[in-house]
């Protein structure tokens, strides 16, 4: 009786074998981004601090062709600039990550510090700068 299209257990094993040692040698697992790193800086806008990092919670490990890694595309979207003050772990983006031939990753970005808000005079300064030259 032939199960599968393979005469028998021995052949479906060697065939089991050839086969993990093709994944092995032509993928790899590869770890994007490991928790607590910083992904990217977020501009503040009227706070003490003028950006803020932007880190996520979760490890990131996908396993890739061993050719595909440079068609790896990872973008930082969020609201641009966060308004302070700014409280430490609140969630404000997103890390899209998209591989070719896999499904589109995300994964929440959140401020690994906070912001406290200029002072009055500070905050006047800033406005007024930015009437004048349109840049933060």
């Amino acid at each position: 009786m032939v199960l599968n299209g393979l005469p028998d257990e021995k052949i479906r094993a060697q065939e089991s074998i050839r086969l993990m040692e093709w994944a092995f040698r032509n993928f790899e697992n590869v770890k994007l981004v490991k928790a607590g790193d910083v992904v990217d800086m977020a501009q503040v806008w009227l706070g003490q601090e003028i950006e803020v990092p932007l880190v996520t919670d979760k490890d990131l490990d996908i396993v890739l062709p061993r050719a595909g890694r440079q068609d790896i595309k990872m973008t930082v979207h969020y609201n641009s600039p966060l308004k302070a003050p700014v409280s430490k772990g609140v969630e404000v983006g997103v890390l899209r990550v998209e591989v070719p031939g896999q499904s589109v990753i995300e994964l929440p970005l959140k401020t690994a510090a906070a912001v406290q808000r200029q002072g009055f005079f500070a905050r006047a300064k800033t406005r007024l700068d930015y009437l004048l030259t349109g840049s933060l």
